[in-house]
C-alpha cells in the first residue's frame, strides 16, 4: 500500500488534487491571510493556508516586504502550499 500523501504537492502529483484547486487555496489566502481552514470540496482533505505559509521562512519574508509585488507574493503563497502538510477529512 502506498505512503498516504504527506503534502499538498503529492496530492497534486497523485492527481486527487488539481492545479486549480490549489490556485482557489491561494486565492483565500490572498483575501484574508488568517485563513486557517481551506476544505478541497469532494476530496476529503483540507489545508491550513496561514501555517502553511507561516512554516515557510521565504513565503513570510516576502510577505511582509512592502516592495514585493503582488504576483510574487501569491507565487510565494502557492509555494508555501505545495510543500505544506495536508489533513485528511
Amino acid at each position: 500500500m502506498p505512503d498516504a500523501p504527506q503534502t499538498l504537492g503529492d496530492l497534486i502529483k497523485a492527481k486527487v488534487l488539481s492545479i486549480e484547486q490549489l490556485h482557489a487555496a491561494a486565492d483565500a489566502y490572498m483575501v484574508d491571510p488568517t485563513t486557517t481552514l481551506f476544505v478541497f470540496e469532494g476530496a476529503g482533505y483540507a489545508v491550513n493556508p496561514a501555517e502553511s505559509v507561516r512554516a515557510h521562512r521565504q513565503a513570510s519574508d516576502v510577505l511582509r516586504d512592502p516592495n514585493a509585488s503582488r504576483g510574487f507574493k501569491r507565487t510565494m503563497v502557492l509555494t508555501a502550499l505545495v510543500l505544506g502538510p495536508v489533513e485528511k477529512r
